[in-house]
């Protein structure tokens, strides 16, 4: 993929598939998809059709490596690599933003980082406007 988009959306599209699996995305959130002719490409979420086929994963390789990783930190880990982004203030203080606006999402993050660090990280949620994008 060769662009990335970050903003805002009004609308969430509620996708589930034959297998069962429900997913939210923003209407312009780029799906990997298999098509009715046998074409792969990336699609927009608003642009998907009943007969495309969502591209996922068929295993997950797992070679029985030692880890301390606990499940917490790997949810952080997947919300920092998915809708986070560190930001320096000042000399030596480092900052983590995490721009979702799920509260369930955002429990669950404030979940794992207390559980993960002890109770020694704070989290502070801010609340901002929505920018409206213009169409031009």
């Amino acid at each position: 993929m060769s662009s990335f988009y970050r903003g805002y959306s009004e609308k969430l599209l509620e996708i589930k598939t034959q297998c069962g699996i429900n997913v939210k995305v923003t209407p312009e959130h780029p799906l990997f998809v298999s098509t009715l002719e046998g074409n792969t490409l990336w699609k927009m979420s608003k642009d998907l059709l009943l007969t495309d086929k969502i591209s996922k994963p068929r295993q997950i390789l797992y070679e029985d490596l030692e880890s301390n990783i606990s499940i917490e930190m790997s949810r952080i880990i997947g919300y920092a690599l998915s809708d986070g982004d560190f930001y320096k203030k000042g000399e030596k203080s480092l900052y983590f933003n995490l721009t979702n606006i799920d509260k369930d999402i955002i429990d669950d993050f404030k979940y794992c980082i207390e559980k993960e660090s002890n109770g020694i990280l704070t989290i502070k949620s801010m609340s901002i406007n929505p920018i409206t994008l213009l169409k031009i």
